[in-house]
């Protein structure tokens, strides 16, 4: 029998990576700009990207449960995984390759919980993810485009991240 997972659940979501002062001297704005206006193009773009490219981009944490444990590696769902915070039960081993764990002296059948942290530091967000959002927001401020039409520029940035699953 193999390891069931209940859910993941977001515990807890950080700011975001893209400042207003970066948009704004990106686009070459005055100080005049409706910051409200400005925090959701930010918010709903990379919500977009983060959907499209199935990786987290700001950095959030995350509860993970498995009822059922019957070993094996445990492959956690939110990606890039920063840090592991904690483990319910037993001690464990971390393979970034793949994302997954494998907790060690653990009974079959016993309930996990793994809480997590996956996204970007916002010091290391890979320059082409950045400039890709970038490149989406000003294609909304500029031209008015739908948010969840992704300019074929930031495709381009993109591309790698979701071909390839690279992460760093």
């Amino acid at each position: 029998m193999k390891s069931s997972t209940q859910k993941c659940t977001l515990l807890r979501a950080y700011e975001e990576i893209i400042t207003h002062e970066e948009i704004k001297n990106y686009l070459k704005l005055n100080d005049n700009i409706d910051k409200n206006f400005l925090s959701d193009v930010i918010k709903a773009v990379r919500e977009t990207a983060e959907d499209f490219l199935s990786i987290n981009i700001i950095k959030k944490e995350f509860k993970q449960v498995y009822y059922n444990y019957q070993g094996g590696r445990i492959t956690l769902k939110q990606i890039p995984v920063l840090e592991i915070k904690s483990v319910s039960s037993g001690e464990y081993e971390f393979f970034d390759s793949d994302n997954s764990l494998i907790i060690k002296n653990v009974p079959f059948g016993e309930k996990i919980s793994i809480e997590y942290a996956a996204g970007y530091d916002p010091k290391l967000l890979p320059l082409p993810l950045k400039i890709g959002m970038f490149m989406h927001i000003e294609s909304i401020y500029e031209h008015g485009a739908l948010i969840q039409s992704i300019p074929r520029a930031s495709i381009s940035f993109y591309s790698s991240y979701r071909d390839r699953n690279i992460f760093l």
